[in-house]
């Protein structure tokens, strides 16, 4: 690898999970020291440190913050990974802890750990964070309102956050994955499956083939993109969103 993240120290949430752990390692890869968190530890990575770290309670952010410092030394970066999608459900059906949960996690937990960070990243005179949206960010999709609606506005959050803090040298971007081979993509499959009474290899027959690569990426890529994001290659680069999802979306703007 081409250790161009040497010197960093990111703290990386929702490392258990299937992208989570791609991140930890290609961050880990390119010579930065990862602080791997998450609701459970994530083990089996290459981290440089893992913590418990519950993104909904600013008491446990505001700890593993804290403990990663006193460890390993202030922070340079934040890679938001953890998201939380919800079953396949009629909006007329949707109850209220359920969509109170999803912008809980999605979006709020954003807020705390920036509660958390940003002011070690204005204190050590810059920084990068980068987030993680969705391709289902730019348009709603039957069924998952309140995960698409949640990603929209952390989209926006993190396009306001990237204007506040460039005066601060914190570069703010966000990388969209489209359909990703986790389960979190085959569980909301399976899910719509049963809504739309057909079978699940129909259903990733359905949506696969709207994907011109053809298939599902590989968490690898999120890893990848965050990678140049946290580098000196992207110096330049703020309020960006970076669509990884093999064409399934082509905008223009």
């Amino acid at each position: 690898m081409s250790g161009m993240l040497n010197g960093q120290r990111i703290f990386v949430t929702g490392a258990a999970g299937g992208i989570g752990r791609e991140v930890v390692n290609g961050l880990a890869a390119e010579g930065a020291e990862v602080i791997a968190t998450d609701v459970r530890l994530a083990e089996g990575t290459n981290a440089s440190l893992s913590l418990i770290c519950d993104v909904t309670d600013q008491a446990s952010v505001n700890a593993a913050v804290a403990e990663a410092n006193a460890k390993l030394g202030p922070l340079t970066g934040l890679a938001y990974v953890t998201g939380f999608n919800h079953e396949a459900t009629p909006i007329a059906e949707f109850a209220m802890e359920m969509w109170d949960k999803v912008f809980d996690i999605n979006v709020k937990g954003v807020v705390r750990c920036a509660n958390a960070i940003v002011p070690q990243l204005r204190a050590n005179g810059g920084g990068s964070i980068v987030t993680t949206t969705s391709w289902w960010s730019y348009s709603g999709k039957a069924y998952f309102s309140a995960y698409c609606a949640s990603k929209a506005a952390l989209k926006s959050l993190t396009q306001s956050m990237a204007d506040e803090l460039a005066p601060n040298g914190i570069r703010v971007n966000n990388v969209a994955p489209g359909n990703m081979n986790t389960s979190m993509h085959t569980d909301a499959l399976e899910s719509e499956a049963s809504k739309r009474g057909i079978t699940f290899e129909e259903m990733r027959e359905i949506e696969w083939a709207k994907v011109p690569l053809g298939i599902a990426g590989p968490p690898s890529a999120i890893a990848d993109c965050m990678a140049f994001l946290f580098s000196d290659k992207a110096s330049y680069i703020t309020g960006g969103t970076f669509d990884v999802n093999g064409g399934v979306l082509l905008r223009s703007a």
